[in-house]
């Protein structure tokens, strides 16, 4: 089987083989940003014990207690952040441009809003 044989469908929907190991090769070099991710979902939803230490408690006899400090710490933050947030605020110079103001803020916050993410990923990927 050669690499730029065309194997995708004749409708021309799907990958042929370069293409798609080209995909799966991006796949590989993406850096691991799950178990981090899960494990900071872990601590705000009040699982910061392992089930090892559990049992251990367990079987001592210990009651189970967890002292979430997370979730209120991070809620507090997106409240702040919610409460100072500043939107930019576009105005027609006339009735004519009403329209298009709308559209141009929509657009403006979605991008915005992206680009918020996008950094935010980033953040958390180099502070790994």
């Amino acid at each position: 089987m050669n690499l730029s044989d065309d194997h995708s469908k004749s409708d021309g929907k799907g990958f042929n083989l370069t293409q798609l190991s080209r995909l799966l090769s991006d796949i590989d070099v993406q850096p691991n940003w799950r178990d981090p991710a899960q494990t900071c979902c872990d601590y705000y939803d009040g699982h910061q014990i392992s089930s090892e230490v559990k049992e251990t408690l367990i079987d001592r006899g210990q009651p189970v207690l967890i002292n979430n400090l997370i979730a209120p710490t991070i809620d507090a933050v997106l409240g702040m952040e919610a409460r100072t947030r500043t939107d930019l605020m576009l105005a027609a110079d006339d009735d004519d441009g009403e329209q298009l103001q709308e559209a141009l803020q929509e657009r403006f916050k979605d991008a915005w809003r992206l680009a918020e993410q996008t950094e935010r990923m980033q953040t958390l990927i180099v502070h790994k």
